[in-house]
């Protein structure tokens, strides 16, 4: 086999293994299971009905101006404070996020990101302290995704209700 071939067939093969592993997120993905969760100051999170890929949202409460029964709005991406993401795994989860108990077999293996959308939130209650928990309502709408190889999806809207947050875990 000639140096040429070789090196041919060694690309075509590092392009295979590569595009195997960058697994795209279709719009049948984006069909989320009922269940929300989240933790922390804040991050929430649903599956989707595969549990194949989830949809996160994580945020700074005080960074982002956020006050008790006052919604506010903001247009994707902020920055720091703000992201919106899918999170794209090798199989289904169950609980990924919120664990101190990682299966070391559970990987992400794309994210897309949130370049362009809507985002509204407003906090129900306000925590009293440090490490209280509190509630939130979410809203997203319009929300464009990207990965880092450039590949879109959109998602139309999407919500998470009255969902407890503030928590640690641990």
């Amino acid at each position: 086999m000639s140096r040429t071939s070789s090196l041919l067939l060694f690309a075509l093969f590092v392009l295979l293994s590569t595009a195997c592993r960058r697994e795209a997120i279709k719009p049948s993905d984006l069909v989320f299971a009922d269940t929300q969760t989240g933790c922390g100051d804040f991050f929430l999170y649903r599956y989707s009905l595969d549990g194949k890929t989830g949809l996160v949202v994580s945020g700074r409460r005080e960074a982002l101006g956020l006050h008790p029964l006052q919604e506010k709005e903001f247009t994707l991406p902020v920055g720091p404070d703000l992201e919106v993401r899918l999170d794209r795994f090798n199989r289904s989860q169950e609980s990924y996020y919120c664990n101190d108990v990682f299966d070391g077999k559970d990987k992400i293996i794309n994210q897309y990101f949130a370049v362009d959308g809507k985002v509204s939130i407003e906090l129900l209650e306000e925590p009293q302290e440090f490490g209280d928990t509190y509630r939130l309502h979410l809203i997203l709408e319009a929300i464009r995704f990207e990965d880092d190889s450039g590949r879109e999806v959109e998602l139309d809207h999407a919500q998470f209700e009255a969902v407890q947050v503030g928590w640690l875990p641990g």
